[in-house]
């Protein structure tokens, strides 16, 4: 059994990484429990409830540490880097057998011993460096090259991500695995749900959905440009978006937004709900006419596997990562373009809904699934064996 130590992510600070490991905890329970054992390091600083539906998943360890602590992480991360290593972290690892480390957004020392995989889930800062302050750009880079230099081996989650990353870091000779995640689906939407939840919402019966944090690059305002457009021309479609109304990194960015999309008189044709719980995403999903992800940048879309794993039609912009996942799946626009979006939001709008046969849903996607199951397995073993050969 290979025990992977994985350092809690809170969903308010970072819902995809959240997502990511809870999703990843629940294949590995489904598909390899019998040789990899994820082991959870968490703060004495989370809330109980915060770990509600990790608690769910079977296989699953549950370290409680103050070490974790968010308070604690720059000394944590000035040892590690001055030092080599956390020698208390060291020793909290050690302690709890770990025989891998997952490392998302902490860095644990060049001198931690134990075999150590970096997650890299995208290059976003080098392709679009523009929505980056240089303070946050760089503390991104610097990250990157520091896990790079410490021989850790590297988890991309696409081809187009492993293509960038060669090209950003062209003199890295680190291991560089592809392990293309999937999304495991656990309960598909009963038609009654689907329905109270538009209720709830107060939604119209044909929409599309955004399920998008409000970050810069999720394309929002060419959402708003086309919805413009086609009221001029006399159409009243509708796009219903949620998700977190703040970037981080451009803290007016929403304001911005809302203030044209109030100035254009569009609240009953782009919709916000803000973040809303993630056991209503689906079921929203299941109940739009296309999801829509018009963003200029990603590492790998989970809005997208969820679409191709419920079957909903996509409307994504032209990046080569959603043309890479979705393939023929989806109906593409030019990123950039709000006439070349309103022409394909119209030719859907015009369409009658495909139903939809709910049963046979979780089998459908358990190919991709596997897939990605199996590779993360690979992954973790080539890591290990890594780590041993330059010892």
């Amino acid at each position: 059994m290979i025990r992977i130590a994985f350092p809690f992510i809170r969903k308010s600070i970072w819902a995809g990484g959240y997502n990511y490991l809870l999703n990843l905890f629940f294949i590995i329970s489904l598909y390899r429990s019998k040789e990899l054992k994820p082991v959870l390091f968490y703060g004495t600083d989370i809330d109980k409830n915060e770990l509600d539906d990790f608690r769910k998943i079977k296989n699953v360890e549950f370290v409680k540490s103050s070490l974790m602590n968010k308070s604690r992480f720059f000394i944590s991360l000035t040892r590690s880097i001055i030092f080599g290593s956390d020698k208390k972290i060291k020793l909290l690892f050690n302690k709890h057998k770990i025989n891998v480390i997952f490392e998302i957004v902490n860095f644990f020392g060049k001198k931690i011993d134990t075999p150590v995989i970096a997650w890299i889930p995208d290059v976003q800062h080098h392709v679009l460096p523009q929505i980056f302050p240089w303070i946050t750009w760089w503390k991104r880079e610097i990250g990157f090259r520091t896990q790079i230099r410490s021989g850790r081996s590297i988890l991309l989650s696409s081809y187009d991500s492993k293509k960038a990353f060669k090209k950003y870091y062209p003199k890295s000779t680190n291991l560089v695995n592809l392990v293309r995640f999937a999304i495991q689906l656990k309960n598909i939407p009963s038609i009654s749900l689907i329905k109270s939840i538009k209720k709830k919402y107060s939604l119209p019966d044909r929409y599309f959905y955004m399920p998008n944090q409000f970050y810069k690059h999720k394309n929002h305002i060419t959402v708003l440009k086309s919805l413009i457009l086609l009221r001029e021309k006399g159409y009243n479609i509708v796009v219903v978006s949620s998700g977190k109304q703040l970037d981080p990194k451009n803290p007016y960015y929403f304001k911005e937004f809302y203030n044209e999309l109030i100035k254009n008189k569009l609240e009953k044709n782009f919709i916000l709900l803000g973040i809303i719980p993630y056991k209503h995403v689906l079921p929203m999903m299941m109940g739009s006419i296309a999801v829509l992800n018009p963003s200029l940048y990603e590492g790998r879309s989970t809005t997208v596997e969820e679409s191709l794993a419920l079957k909903v039609p996509l409307v994504l912009s032209d990046i080569k990562i959603h043309k890479e996942q979705a393939n023929d799946e989806a109906k593409f626009f030019a990123r950039r373009s709000f006439i070349s979006l309103a022409k394909v939001l119209l030719i859907i709008w015009n369409k009658k809904k495909k139903s939809v046969i709910i049963k046979n849903l979780l089998s459908s996607n358990s190919k991709r699934v596997k897939i990605f199951a199996n590779d993360f397995f690979i992954s973790i073993k080539k890591s290990i064996n890594y780590h041993k050969n330059k010892s």
